[in-house]
């Protein structure tokens, strides 16, 4: 007796569509990335201003909300900042950052001091 070929077997109701599948992943990356940058009450943010933003007016628009100046990244495009006061990424957007985020990817774009020099 002869089997049936593997095709006839395999209904289309049994396997997903491909694209419901892509976008259910792709859905998750985002929901990921979102959550790994989201922003924490208490802890240090990374403030980003409007281009061409000096570092100076992002350093006051952070003393403005209330909190402390900490540190520059990516050249001073974006500062480091710190409050322990409830509402402060909230004040941050209301006195004109585009975008309050967690730095911790940022740590992969330090410059590590060289093995030779002392600390």
């Amino acid at each position: 007796m002869r089997k049936p070929p593997l095709e006839s077997s395999i209904k289309s109701q049994d396997c997903p569509n491909i694209g419901v599948v892509a976008g259910g992943f792709a859905l998750g990356l985002v929901l990921l990335t979102v959550n790994a940058l989201m922003p924490l009450e208490g802890e240090t943010v990374g403030v980003l201003a409007w281009p061409f933003t000096s570092q100076q007016a992002t350093s006051r628009l952070v003393a403005q909300s209330g909190g402390a100046f900490e540190d520059v990244a990516l050249s001073g495009r974006i500062v480091l900042a710190r409050s322990y006061e409830p509402g402060f990424i909230r004040r941050l957007y209301a006195n004109g950052a585009v975008l309050v985020f967690n730095p911790r990817f940022l740590a992969g774009c330090r410059t590590l001091p060289s093995s030779s020099s002392k600390v």
